[in-house]
């Protein structure tokens, strides 16, 4: 499992759901978590974080969000060669079969239907730390 001290963004446009995420990874145990409103925001957050060699560790992110869509962040950090093998978790109140073919496709580690527990958000957090190992392994 992910170590607690993991260094995680979470990025969701919607406040109050972004609070409920946040609570939901502390109660896990981690607290190294760093919050933004859009994908927009989430990509210049992993961009200075790139920069300063300190990258994210683990990217949870919703898939509508305004300017830059959650696939849109996948995809870019799949291109970067920092980030390209950071686990990502996709989040959506769509459960659309295509649009979780579109993620697999992209690289996602795991994707989450809204609304969740904090149980649910637990089991995919393990199972995108398991692919990130195989990944490492590889």
């Amino acid at each position: 499992m992910f170590p607690y001290d993991t260094k995680i963004l979470l990025a969701e446009d919607t406040d109050v759901t972004r609070a409920v995420i946040h609570k939901m990874i502390y109660k896990l145990g981690y607290t190294n978590v760093t919050q933004v409103a859009d994908g927009l925001n989430a990509q210049r957050e992993i961009e200075k974080a790139v920069a300063l060699r300190k990258p994210f560790q683990l990217v949870i992110s919703d898939w509508n969000m305004p300017e830059y869509t959650g696939l849109a962040l996948l995809k870019k950090c799949r291109s970067d060669s920092v980030m390209y093998q950071v686990p990502f978790v996709i989040l959506t109140s769509n459960n659309e079969k295509d649009q979780v073919m579109e993620a697999i496709r992209a690289g996602v580690s795991s994707y989450l239907a809204k609304p969740f527990t904090v149980e649910v958000l637990d089991k995919k957090l393990r199972e995108a730390w398991v692919i990130s190992q195989r990944k490492k392994a590889g």
